[in-house]
């Protein structure tokens, strides 16, 4: 056996060869092409994933167009191509902390210094332009996370969402007050309930809150 040492950063090239070979057929493997510290094309050729399941990990759109143009498009060799079973990348998430959006011409940061526009937002609108610059390139998954024909009927939130009486803002018991208590549901996920209209305002514009689906996510009491 080969005693010598590999050098920082390539000692597991070979493990990883190894792995993909005795891998079954019906494991998706990872494609990294993005931020790690081993980038798929450090180690393989596009030709070693031809032929199965590949989930892109990370990178932009435009890296990740690249790869999938590499594992898919014919070869003089008539390879099969790989089959592209999703993609993620975080990018997105922290752009949008210093202000800014992705589009297909790059970095956009004019939301930088606009005091209405949150960091849910800006991921909302790099989504939106992602989505828009994958239709562009003719790749889209063609069904829908539902059914289309089946109409969705969104229920707003009920005092009996509350998984505790204090107010989101004062601490109040919300069920002492003379009216019950108002309830939101933000696309946080979370339900807070507030004793009165005005401290639902007062949290929802001091934390920048969206609500889940418009006025129908809150309960006013009558």
């Amino acid at each position: 056996m080969d005693d010598t040492v590999s050098p920082p950063g390539q000692k597991s090239v070979e493990k990883q060869f190894c792995l993909k070979d005795v891998i079954s057929e019906d494991i998706t493997l990872g494609y990294s092409c993005g931020a790690a510290d081993l980038l798929a094309h450090e180690f393989s050729d596009p030709a070693d994933w031809r032929g199965r399941r590949v989930h892109i990990l990370g990178g932009s759109p435009r890296k990740q167009l690249h790869a999938i143009e590499q594992l898919t498009w014919p070869t003089l060799a008539g390879d099969p191509p790989a089959q592209i079973v999703g993609i993620d990348w975080n990018g997105l998430h922290r752009g949008a902390q210093f202000g800014e959006f992705w589009t297909a011409d790059g970095w956009d940061a004019s939301g930088r210094d606009a005091d209405h526009v949150t960091v849910r937002k800006l991921v909302r609108h790099s989504l939106g332009q992602i989505k828009a610059f994958w239709q562009a390139h003719g790749i889209w998954p063609e069904t829908e996370p539902h059914d289309q024909s089946v109409p969705l009927q969104y229920e707003g939130p009920t005092p009996s969402d509350l998984e505790s009486a204090a107010c989101a803002v004062c601490e109040a018991n919300v069920w002492t007050t003379n009216r019950g208590p108002a309830v939101a549901e933000y696309d946080t996920g979370e339900v807070c309930g507030y004793c009165s209209h005005d401290c639902y305002f007062e949290h929802r514009t001091q934390n920048r809150l969206e609500e889940a689906v418009d006025e129908r996510s809150v309960f006013i009491p009558p």
